[in-house]
């Protein structure tokens, strides 16, 4: 949902940049060049854990940055309709940890971890069209982290789910 909801945003920024009296018309936009920058390729995202990686910052064991999820617009998803979607949604919802299970041969899952404190390095460097293939590290693990199980994004969930 959110990348749909980011996708019609970009489309609509884009248009309403333009200015009135330009001879260019949106259907003439060359949309590969005028849309593959960061701020129309990609959206920041936060959900529940990287709300709690704050908290589980520097703890012992724990992550030693917060996190945020970066989007990819472009990535095509499974071919599933939108209400199978909706469902892998709040599937994902119930555990954000957890890639849902459709996902799993899926090399590349649309989104990863970023840690908050590179986000002006990758904002510079993800605006070449094949840098996502080159940073992308696939959830929970974090590129340029300590990819130890114990320091992980949400992993403070596994130890709770343990623990009970």
């Amino acid at each position: 949902m959110v990348r749909e909801h980011f996708r019609a945003w970009a489309s609509k920024n884009l248009a309403a940049r333009l200015k009135a009296d330009a001879s260019i018309t949106i259907e003439n936009i060359s949309w590969k060049p005028a849309t593959f920058t960061a701020r129309y390729q990609f959206c920041l995202f936060i959900d529940s854990v990287c709300l709690e990686s704050l908290d589980h910052t520097g703890s012992v064991n724990g992550l030693n940055f917060p996190v945020v999820k970066l989007l990819d617009k472009e990535w095509p998803g499974p071919d599933v309709s939108p209400e199978e979607r909706r469902k892998l949604v709040e599937q994902s919802d119930i555990n954000d940890f957890e890639i849902p299970e459709d996902y799993a041969d899926e090399a590349d899952v649309g989104w990863m971890y970023m840690p908050l404190y590179q986000y002006v390095e990758w904002y510079d460097l993800i605006c070449h069209p094949s840098s996502w293939h080159e940073i992308y590290v696939r959830p929970p693990y974090v590129s340029g982290g300590d990819n130890d199980e114990a320091s992980l994004p949400g992993h403070w969930r596994r130890s709770e789910i343990k623990s009970d």
